[in-house]
């Protein structure tokens, strides 16, 4: 739509507001905030498991279909299910397979995406189009996003995000127009939100309040409810039948009764603590523990938005609660999540609700919006979030940077030493790797994979007993971990008891058929002593995993050390 405006209007009103502006400058916002993160490289948390160890799979295109029927991680005992991410994985390792530029890149433009519907969704609600622009700014550099973003499994909740606004504004405009495409698009981004996270179900409770609070158009009859819901219904079907089928365990059944009461008792101070990072975002963590978050910005959160929520005006209070639920509705599900961990990236959902109570506390009072309050005081939280945010994102660098400040900012955290335990063993400083490993199991006795590290650590010591000892704690604690059977092989394997050895490296594939150094040890072990067995497990490696195992001339049967060495040589 033309709009004519005046000389003194035309140096903001023109250039921010006018058509397709504030998408561009959406847009070209997020690239030079995030800009720095295209040289960044992966973190080893969670990114080398997801990408680097699975590029064999995720180059192959064909593979955008298979994803439904796999876990997330592609092999073992796994609760999460996010084909979408996995398909995001494999467009993204087909054009530049292990150079993380792209992946990099790609979390860049979704965020932008995200932002630029944001925009679009607040001004659904009915907000104007200068203060959607505000609240979409905002959104686009708050800091506590930064992990979602420079962070690349982050991407899983950008993209929650991009599905769940596109469902809510196909909705609205149903509501308006009754055109037969914008139902057939709800359906198709529900569908879309489902098989990125399971909290996507709430979209169809979030469709009949926004409908309640927010919508004053005609009345939908009882028959367009009925289709709705059973498109949903119908949707919902489907993912559990295909999430059944691709194994993935219940998060209910990976925690113990003490664990789930520990993580729910938990909550309430939780739930201030991540408030507190919506409005007062100064203590960020790459990997935040309740333990180690400070609570006093939660505690004065919690108290601007009680205040808030009395003074806003009583016409817009539904509205302020309407906001109130979709924060809690959306954070309160990563609280029975096996990890104790509070990551900031959950927090990109359930952020827009915050933003929505606060709006309707800043609707109520006009003084708000006079020119200079209006201007000064969004200038003043857009420049120092953004200052935040991108200072913020250097801890995201590599894997070194990030687990040291893992540690520093949770030093209670049993995950976050064991990770940089890993990180000085990959370094060759075996001694700092061991303190590591030791702390971690002294925070927390039952970390299977401390364990494992830490028997490694032995093992290079050539303690094979104590490396055993600790590997047998470990599937004490949780029998079907592949990776404590596949390093129990070695032990026996270097203590003479090849048997045993092939038994357990067999075990491994029986509980993860994707494990591909498993492949490679039996195949050079067979190789070695002259069995047929070798072509199969070599064959495996070469049509599963398209890498060809080729055994040197220098190869050993006497020392063992050697088949060790060359089974764990990087893919």
């Amino acid at each position: 739509m033309t709009k004519i405006y005046s000389r003194q209007k035309i140096s903001l009103d023109y250039i921010l507001l006018d058509s397709w502006h504030p998408y561009f400058w959406i847009v070209l916002g997020c690239f030079i905030l995030y800009f720095k993160t295209l040289a960044f490289r992966f973190t080893y948390f969670d990114d080398n498991t997801l990408i680097i160890d699975n590029l064999w799979y995720l180059k192959n295109i064909w593979h955008i279909f298979d994803v439904f029927r796999q876990t997330v991680f592609l092999g073992g005992a796994d609760f999460f299910y996010r084909p979408i991410l996995v398909v995001s994985f494999i467009f993204n390792a087909y054009i530049g397979g292990p150079s993380p530029f792209i992946y990099h890149l790609t979390n860049i433009i979704l965020h932008a995406i995200a932002a630029g519907l944001a925009f679009k969704f607040f001004q659904q609600l009915g907000y104007g189009r200068r203060f959607a622009f505000v609240l979409s700014g905002i959104f686009l550099v708050h800091p506590a996003l930064v992990q979602a973003v420079a962070w690349i499994p982050g991407r899983n909740d950008s993209l929650l995000a991009i599905f769940l606004l596109a469902s809510l504004i196909s909705f609205v405009n149903y509501t308006k127009c009754r055109k037969t495409h914008s139902i057939i698009l709800l359906q198709i981004y529900f569908n879309l939100a489902l098989y990125t996270k399971e909290t996507a179900f709430l979209i169809a409770p979030l469709c009949l309040l926004l409908y309640t609070t927010f919508l004053d158009t005609k009345s939908l009859t009882l028959k367009e409810w009925l289709a709705i819901t059973v498109g949903w219904i119908f949707s919902a079907v489907l993912w559990f039948v295909m999430r059944s089928s691709a194994g993935v365990t219940s998060a209910a059944n990976a925690l113990s009764a003490n664990d789930l009461l520990s993580s729910l008792k938990d909550v309430p101070l939780s739930l201030m603590q991540y408030a507190g990072k919506v409005v007062l975002p100064f203590n960020l963590s790459g990997f935040p523990i309740t333990q180690d978050t400070a609570s006093i910005y939660g505690i004065i959160t919690a108290l601007i938005i009680i205040i808030a929520h009395i003074v806003t005006n009583p016409e817009r209070r539904k509205k302020s609660l309407f906001g109130l639920f979709w924060f809690i509705m959306f954070i309160i599900p990563t609280f029975i999540l096996p990890d104790k961990a509070r990551f900031e990236h959950r927090l990109y959902v359930p952020i827009i609700g915050i933003f929505v109570l606060l709006s309707e506390f800043v609707l109520s009072h006009k003084s708000f919006f006079r020119p200079k309050i209006f201007l000064g005081g969004s200038s003043i939280i857009l420049i120092l979030f953004a200052i935040i945010s991108f200072n913020h994102s250097d801890i995201f660098l590599s894997r070194l940077p990030f687990w040291k400040s893992a540690v520093a900012t949770s030093p209670h955290s049993s995950s976050a030493h064991n990770s940089l335990g890993v990180r000085y063993w990959e370094c060759d400083l075996m001694a700092l790797a061991e303190e590591e490993f030791s702390k971690a199991i002294q925070l927390s006795p039952g970390n299977v994979n401390a364990l494992i590290n830490l028997a490694n650590i032995y093992r290079t010591k050539q303690n094979y007993e104590k490396a055993g000892q600790l590997l047998a704690i470990a599937l004490q604690l949780k029998p079907t971990e592949h990776l404590a059977w596949y390093n129990l092989g070695i032990v026996h394997y270097l203590r003479g008891n090849d048997t045993i050895a092939i038994n357990c490296w067999e075990k491994t594939l029986a509980i993860n058929p994707n494990y591909y150094y498993a492949y490679k040890t039996l195949a050079a072990y067979y190789f070695l002593h002259g069995d047929a067995k070798a072509l199969t497990y070599i064959q495996k490696c070469r049509f599963s995993f398209n890498r060809a195992v080729t055994i040197p001339a220098n190869a050993s049967l006497q020392d063992r050390n050697w088949l060790i060495k060359f089974s764990l040589e990087e893919m």
